[in-house]
């Protein structure tokens, strides 16, 4: 069985920041991911502060498009437009962002496994942790959870519940847009019960359409309330009237977080969806999760 210094679960920002961090301080560090690759499904929009590039020098060929404001629809049909004199905000291309940062996290030195869905973590009264996935079993001084918001293994760690959005997004061609460097926010519980609706501009006529609903509160599938919103939403089916869909994706975002404990005394952190580091009033979580990621890796070596 192979030693390292630090086992990372997840290959998402927050994983892959999380085991960069470490390597480069000098950690042994393996980073596990149950997909073929980094990033792929897609579980995101893709909205990403400025100030995230700025601080973490992130890959700039992930940028896909910009934008400076946005324009919020209340469900009895105003509008209101927020704007600032420059881009705010960058749209990305989530797959090819997670790569970059999968394989930044390799060039420092980590070694990863994918198609390695981890199954058992068990402490050892030694200190140390046994990993086994998918063909794999491995020992580890400490263990950073980055597994997203399935949040299967820390639940099971005792780290508390945290509520759940079902979120789905199609990306589409053709979309008539009220502008290119606008997000559009829509509101309204026939429709998006729990929380919201979006149009996020990709560019070139692209858009991310998508919207969230809250378990528990939704009668429908996710899937169910956005064919609704394409078809009877008064302004969103105006959008994409002559649109078309290229393909469909969604994901689970826990809120309200972060959870009540972080940590486990056996060496494990909890970081990024895993942990709840998500803003609770739009579910991005990108920059937590790299900020989180970061101190993690920090607080292993």
């Amino acid at each position: 069985m192979e030693r390292y210094d630090l086992a990372v679960v997840g290959a998402g920002p927050a994983g892959s920041m999380a085991a960069y961090r470490a390597a480069k301080l000098g950690l042994k560090v393996l980073l596990l991911e149950e997909h073929g690759q980094a990033g792929s499904p897609p579980h995101c929009a893709g909205k990403l502060n400025v100030k995230a590039f700025q601080e973490f020098s992130l890959p700039s060929q992930c940028v896909l498009n910009k934008v400076k404001g946005a324009l919020f629809h209340s469900p009895g049909g105003l509008e209101i437009m927020v704007s600032k004199p420059n881009p705010e905000s960058y749209i990305i291309d989530r797959e090819l962002f997670d790569r970059r940062l999968a394989e930044k996290a390799l060039n420092a030195g980590v070694e990863a496994r994918f198609k390695c869905k981890v199954k058992r973590v068990k402490p050892h009264t030694s200190g140390s942790l046994t990993i086994k996935g998918s063909g794999l079993e491995a020992e580890a001084s400490f263990l950073i959870l980055a597994e997203g918001g399935v949040r299967r293994l820390s639940t099971s760690l005792g780290c508390g519940e945290l509520p759940v959005l079902k979120g789905i997004q199609a990306e589409m061609k053709g979309v008539n847009f009220q502008g290119e460097d606008f997000v559009e926010v829509f509101f309204g519980w026939r429709f998006f019960p729990g929380f919201f609706g979006w149009i996020i501009p990709m560019g070139d006529g692209r858009a991310k359409v998508g919207l969230c609903v809250r378990r528990g509160l939704a009668e429908a599938s996710p899937r169910a309330y956005l064919e609704k919103a394409l078809k009877e939403h008064p302004t969103i089916k105006e959008r994409v009237r002559r649109a078309k869909i290229r393909r469909v994706y969604g994901g689970l975002i826990p809120i309200e977080g972060p959870v009540r404990k972080m940590w486990h005394p056996s060496g494990i952190l909890i970081v990024g969806d895993a942990a709840g580091h998500i803003k609770s009033t739009t579910g991005g979580g990108i920059f937590f999760g790299l900020k989180a990621g970061w101190l993690a890796g920090e607080a292993a070596a």
